[in-house]
């Protein structure tokens, strides 16, 4: 995963934090002398975060921004879905058609209305252009010159943009679904939301699905209104619609209005000043006019802190996020590496090396047996003579020759016959050495196969990058060190398994021959000694008959059997010891891990309480 987010947000919080201390401190100071309550909010949480070295460039950037909302007037979004009358409504309110009607390339841009001594239009490109435009720019806009617009700015003298400007926005359900994002974002950024409805087709599912999933959490703020009233017959309809809507948006809205856009329009470019007083009257634009002065320029100083808080929260609680999830990452990285040995130990099992390393003694042992049994059956039967002393007719002692028969070794044919390299007993023994020896290669490679599984689980983690935005350093070091320390310890268990083995192989492989041979002259010498001193003395001295038993018990001299038993099959096998060692180095790694880790825990827990607690201040 590359590190370079992570060196530039370190090398920025380095120049960000030199002057934090002095900053927040000249910033809480001027916020106390003012008294303003807000600033004190943003500053502590200035100095809580860069403590915290959570103070990266673009969260500075937004307390700063925080600062200087407080100065600016308050925001209302006009907000409905697509078609609902928007752009009407706003002339209305503004007293002259400014923004064009209908569905129109501007009606799918964000349009800011804000005061201005005199009518002005400033267009803002997507090459980050801000040109002054004529008004009736909005009306002649094309599609394609749409394209390449990012926003509009209008600025007019009307007094109802002294204490607050207004969003238009783009509105739900379009046929793009980024207008429906961008609509979205706007909404967490606004101090106050007029919802736009059309009267006579109020509450439908979609609009109350809309509106639940958007709107439902500004309900404190947020006024609902009814267009186009003039459409239906008379006021029992009116109040009809007006009384389903309160049912529909149950919970919404602090305040529903019934208007007509189209006759406060009307009424205001209209030369009769009598009919104009009568039509401003049935459009009952003066209810939400009322509504915005009462609940949103009255309360701007409120709605303002509300807000601004919001945000801070919302920074405080993202910063909280990003240390939760490095505080997790952390424990999923010490739980991997406490379980190493036991992971380990069942995909041993699961990898049927266990079974591998057992079946290599019960080949020697068969491979033994078949060779004892092969011998045994090339036993030779031969006969000689005893004097044997006996008394004659005339009772005279005379010499007769008796016969026996005695069993021997075909020593020398058999050593030719089993110990040629191409001998089937050799070959399956020379192959059984070499897969003694390629099991330590085995094992080592998954071992080490072990080791890296933990190392990927570290990169899933994302440790790195988690832990960069929780503005902590330290681990990238102390993850190569508990690595280093695995390998370090691992490979010297590995090394000592596979040099036993190696000596193991070498046994069967090069020393082969000679032990046959020693065998086999030893069975041959034990019978011909027999022999000799049966010959000297009968009675004193049987001959010695080589059992199969015997066979094998000198060949398991010869060939070492009581080492590969040790070494392959009882208690002290190899593959157990070394698996024992290997958890008895993991445990102790495991332990120092967590004593290299507790440095980075401890920093992130005080992390975390300090910003609980600022937390826990910004919601009083």
């Amino acid at each position: 995963m590359s590190q370079e987010p992570y060196k530039a947000q370190t090398t920025s919080q380095k120049s960000t934090e030199s002057n934090s201390v002095l900053e927040c401190f000249i910033q809480e100071c001027l916020a106390l002398m003012q008294h303003n309550p807000t600033a004190h909010a943003i500053t502590q949480a200035r100095y809580a975060l860069s403590r915290a070295n959570m103070l990266t460039p673009a969260i500075s950037s937004e307390l700063d921004s925080l600062l200087l909302e407080q100065k600016e007037p308050i925001t209302i979004a006009i907000v409905g879905q697509f078609s609902s009358g928007k752009s009407t409504f706003l002339n209305a309110l503004l007293g002259r058609e400014l923004l064009p009607s209908g569905i129109t390339p501007i009606t799918a841009k964000v349009c800011k209305i804000c005061y201005g001594d005199e009518y002005s239009l400033h267009v803002r490109y997507k090459d980050g252009s801000l040109v002054q435009k004529p008004l009736n720019f909005l009306h002649s806009l094309d599609t394609l010159e749409n394209m390449k617009i990012t926003d509009f700015t209008l600025c007019a003298p009307c007094e109802i943009l002294r204490s607050l400007s207004l969003l238009d926005t783009p509105g739900f359900n379009s046929q793009n679904a980024i207008d429906t994002e961008t609509t979205n974002a706007i909404l967490k950024r606004v101090d106050g939301i007029i919802w736009l409805s059309l009267i006579d087709n109020v509450g439908k599912q979609s609009e109350k699905d809309i509106l639940h999933a958007h709107v439902r959490q500004y309900a404190s703020k947020a006024l609902c209104v009814l267009n186009q009233k003039d459409r239906l017959k008379d006021e029992s309809e009116i109040a009809t619609s007006l009384k389903y809507a309160r049912n529909a948006f149950s919970g919404i809205f602090s305040q529903i209005i019934p208007i007509s856009a189209k006759l406060a329009l009307q009424a205001q470019n209209s030369h009769d000043s009598s009919n104009s007083a009568q039509m401003l009257t049935e459009s009952n634009i003066n209810a939400v006019l009322e509504f915005i002065n009462t609940q949103f320029a009255n309360n701007a100083s409120a709605l303002k802190e509300r807000k601004i808080l919001r945000k801070l929260r919302t920074i405080i609680t993202q910063a909280r996020w990003h240390i939760h999830r490095a505080r997790k990452g952390i424990k999923s990285y010490k739980e991997a590496l406490e379980s190493l040995d036991s992971s380990m130990r069942v995909h041993a099992l699961q990898s049927g090396l266990e079974k591998e390393f057992k079946s290599l003694f019960l080949r020697y042992d068969s491979a033994l047996e078949n060779l004892a049994q092969s011998i045994f059956a090339k036993l030779e039967e031969v006969e000689f003579e005893l004097p044997l002393m006996r008394k004659g007719l005339l009772g005279f002692q005379r010499e007769d020759l008796s016969k026996h028969r005695a069993i021997i070794i075909p020593k020398d044919t058999l050593i030719s016959r089993f110990g040629s390299d191409e001998s089937t007993i050799a070959v399956e023994l020379r192959t059984l050495g070499f897969s003694i020896g390629a099991f330590g290669g085995a094992f080592g490679e998954f071992v080490r196969g072990e080791l890296e599984s933990l190392l990927h689980t570290a990169n899933a983690l994302e440790l790195d990058s988690r832990l960069a935005m929780a503005g902590e350093q330290g681990w990238n070091l102390a993850q190569s060190t508990i690595h280093a320390l695995l390998f370090s310890t691992t490979q010297p268990i590995l090394t000592r398994l596979q040099s036993t083995l190696d000596s193991l192989k070498l046994l069967i492989t090069l020393n082969y021959p000679n032990a046959l041979t020693l065998a086999l002259t030893t069975l041959d010498s034990k019978i011909q000694y027999a022999l000799h001193k049966h010959k000297q003395n009968p009675k004193d001295f049987a001959l010695f008959t080589p059992t199969l038993e015997n066979i094998r018990d000198s060949l398991n001299t010869a060939l070492h059997f009581l080492s590969f038993q040790d070494k392959l099959s009882l208690q002290n096998a190899l593959y157990k010891k070394t698996l024992w060692e290997l958890s008895q180095a993991y445990m102790e790694c495991a332990q120092s891990g967590t004593q290299a880790l507790a440095p980075i825990e401890s920093s992130l827990e005080t992390k975390a309480h300090m910003l609980a607690q600022l937390l826990h201040k910004q919601t009083k």
